[in-house]
């Protein structure tokens, strides 16, 4: 039976996907150090991570799972039998599970293997997390601007009934009612949260997880390579925009959802992603600054007054690129971006044969350069 069982629950867009790849890179050395992060059943081209499991097991207690339960229920079966078969410490790794609500925690903690259950939450200042959680709606074959996606946001904070997807979001950030809800499952002495670092390397996010969840020698100090497309790497201003656009066309288009992740999954791994110069970051809008971060501030109050152990700097969360004035974005940077954009896929091979691109996704892109260039 596992002996003591770590949870890293997320939060998302906290590096949750890179800290993911490098525990499944380093699963050789985990187990010769006996440790077990449980990856291998993983449904093909996922990410390395328990996320389908836990789907089976709590299913509508995760507020976005609906009617997958069923279908995950054998991988839960699976990666409980592995976890309580392995002599020694287990990690595993969900976002989903920071969105729990007490019932869904009990629902864990009780179906888990009878052992000692520490929670690490990684967690990113949200003037980071709301450009990358709006470009993942776009990924997610939405079509919803910047403005709108903050404006269900902010009624989500304040009206659960009257903002649903906002009173989601605001689940897993709240840090004030996550520390509340795992705080008081598990203990906040055997919580752990791990701020991610505004400017520092890349590795210093993993060297921090690793403290955090007590790893040590067990796994390397210095991490793997993570391949760009497999760590999230996230659009930059001008690309959001042309993903916008394409998403808004598809809908009008009838393509369905799965239809539109698809192609916009292409168009960033194979159209954008790989370009040297991708243009200006993807920022809050002043007009947002200081709103985001009054609700840093309260997350910064939270943590402290909390008393949960912090690995990292809890001022790593403050709102310094929130109230930054984005650099400006040039129309010329929306149209190289589009240009690529246009070049991938179906796109690519009508172009080689002769057949141009599609008209209506050329009058979108052309309108959206206008209106910037306003």
């Amino acid at each position: 039976m596992a002996e003591r069982i770590v949870l890293h629950i997320g939060t998302m867009k906290s590096g949750t996907t890179y800290l993911q790849h490098i525990l499944a890179a380093s699963d050789e050395q985990l187990r010769a150090s006996g440790w077990l992060y449980p990856h291998t059943w993983r449904p093909t081209d996922e990410v390395p991570t328990q996320q389908f499991a836990f789907y089976g097991l709590l299913g509508p207690q995760i507020p976005w799972v609906e009617g997958w339960r069923d279908a995950h229920r054998g991988a839960w079966d699976r990666l409980r039998d592995q976890v309580g078969g392995w002599d020694g410490p287990v990690i595993m790794s969900a976002e989903a599970l920071v969105a729990l609500d007490d019932a869904g925690i009990d629902t864990l903690l009780e179906s888990l293997p009878r052992a000692p259950v520490d929670v690490v939450l990684t967690v990113r200042s949200l003037a980071s997390v709301l450009p990358s959680s709006w470009q993942q709606h776009l990924r997610n074959g939405h079509s919803q601007s910047f403005d709108g996606y903050l404006g269900m946001i902010r009624d989500g904070r304040a009206d659960r009934d009257g903002s649903p997807s906002g009173h989601v979001f605001w689940r897993s950030y709240d840090m004030a009612d996550v520390l509340r809800r795992w705080g008081s499952a598990v203990g906040i002495d055997r919580c752990v949260v791990v701020t991610v670092p505004r400017s520092a390397p890349t590795d210093e996010l993993w060297r921090r997880f690793r403290e955090a969840t007590g790893l040590g020698d067990a796994a390397p100090d210095t991490p793997p390579e993570v391949p760009r497309d497999l760590a999230n790497v996230g659009a930059t201003a001008p690309e959001a925009l042309i993903v916008e656009a394409v998403n808004r066309v598809m809908v009008e288009r009838g393509a369905s959802q799965a239809e539109r992740r698809a192609r916009v999954r292409l168009i960033m791994v194979r159209g954008l992603l790989p370009r040297a110069d991708r243009g200006v970051a993807l920022r809050v809008p002043p007009a947002w600054a200081s709103e985001v971060a009054a609700w840093i501030d309260a997350d910064v109050d939270a943590i402290r007054s909390s008393g949960v152990r912090v690995v990292g700097d809890v001022d790593d969360l403050r709102a310094d690129r929130a109230t930054d004035d984005p650099a400006p974005l040039l129309p010329e940077e929306v149209a190289t971006a589009a240009a690529e954009a246009l070049l991938v896929g179906r796109v690519r091979r009508a172009a080689r044969r002769g057949g141009g691109v599609p008209r209506r996704l050329l009058r979108a892109v052309a309108r959206r350069v206008r209106r910037l260039a306003d």
